[in-house]
């Protein structure tokens, strides 16, 4: 279907497949890689798993923008808030494995927006 569309518009702009530039097509942008900005909340009321939470978000450091942490002493926890740039898939094996931890919990919030 693709190469069909490719090959269709080529013909109708009277260009060479060479000449053709894909990077300005809509339909080609379309087969590229999705992101979406989301927040990531993390309560940790086990401090004992905060160097699990560590080692699991050094991990996925290539798509975390920012993070805030704020311990909670008065009440033995503390919140840790992460933004991430990722695709769908990152984002949901990130916040799933940090979920399976014992004494975590984890919310993620998608942003609406798309972007490649």
């Amino acid at each position: 279907m693709f190469f069909l569309y490719i090959y269709l518009h080529i013909i109708a702009t009277n260009l060479t497949f060479f000449e053709y530039n894909f990077a300005n097509d809509k339909f080609a942008k379309g087969m590229g890689i999705i992101k979406r900005i989301a927040v990531i909340s993390i309560i940790v009321d086990d401090s004992e798993k905060t160097n699990e939470v560590n080692s699991l978000l050094h991990e996925y450091a290539g798509i975390i923008e920012g993070r805030m942490g704020l311990p909670m002493k008065q009440y033995l926890t503390s919140i840790i808030t992460v933004v991430v740039a990722a695709e769908n898939k990152d984002i949901s094996a990130l916040s799933g494995k940090l979920g399976r931890i014992p004494g975590i919990n984890v919310k993620a919030s998608y942003s609406s927006k798309e972007f490649e």
